[in-house]
């Protein structure tokens, strides 16, 4: 929906009518709200908005294994020793490249991870 829509909804008077009408305002605000919440979730964010916690999140970098504009899931590193036994690192954002963390080159932008699905009570049929 376009933000001039949205914005035309948040207008309209909370006491126009009967009072169903007022609830199906409030709802369908509410609805509007979190569809704005969303699209903004899913949608490419600056690198310098990323959360820089550990989180997972998707990653587009201007090139990984010699191919250009890729994506890959990562996150940021303080830098300094993570292992005991092993070299420090420097501070960065990180991927696992298969069998060890690898520091992602030049990323540009990045997205949140969905939501991991909930588990089905079904059992999944097997053979």
């Amino acid at each position: 929906m376009r933000p001039e829509r949205i914005a035309k909804l948040r207008k309209l008077p909370t006491r126009y009518g009967p009072e169903e009408l007022d609830r199906c305002r409030s709802v369908m605000v509410e609805c509007l709200d979190e569809i704005e919440r969303q699209q903004v979730a899913l949608t490419w964010q600056p690198m310098k908005t990323a959360p820089r916690d550990g989180t997972e999140v998707l990653l587009r970098v201007e090139c990984r294994a010699g191919m250009s504009d890729c994506m890959l899931v990562g996150h940021y590193m303080q830098g300094g020793h993570c292992i005991d036994d092993h070299p420090p690192i420097s501070q960065g954002w990180y991927f696992w490249n298969g069998c060890c963390f690898d520091m992602a080159s030049k990323p540009t932008h990045w997205m949140p991870l969905p939501k991991i699905p909930e588990e089905e009570n079904d059992e999944h049929p097997t053979g």
